[in-house]
């Protein structure tokens, strides 16, 4: 269901996600557990389609999440560990999240978000 091959993540000169590697199969329960900092909610957002990443392979269901995006995010849900925001974003990065994942584009979300934010 979910195939991660060597992804790598870097931001200017950090690298965020260094060539982990990992599967899950269809029906089965899976966790990431690390520390602050570990990557963790960076590999959800890569998986997620939210953010794109450099090098490595990833699918979910068989589709390319680099090039299939919208079809990936037709097969998935995400859920946050609290109920409806991640605490760890702010208000503008979850109305982006939440407006990426039902497929509206990067830079249309982040303007709905701000304008969302203006109203409130």
């Amino acid at each position: 269901m979910i195939e991660v091959v060597e992804l790598t993540k870097v931001y200017g000169n950090k690298t965020v996600l260094e060539g982990i590697s990992f599967e899950v199969s269809a029906g089965s329960i899976f966790s990431m557990l690390g520390p602050n900092g570990a990557g963790k909610s960076t590999a959800i957002k890569i998986l997620s389609t939210c953010l794109s990443f450099d090098t490595g392979k990833v699918q979910i269901a068989g589709l390319d999440v680099a090039r299939q995006a919208k079809e990936v995010r037709k097969n998935i849900a995400v859920s946050g560990q609290y109920t409806s925001l991640d605490e760890q974003l702010s208000g503008q990065e979850n109305l982006e999240l939440f407006a990426r994942l039902i497929g509206i584009r990067r830079t249309q979300a982040r303007g709905l978000a701000l304008e969302q934010l203006a109203r409130f």
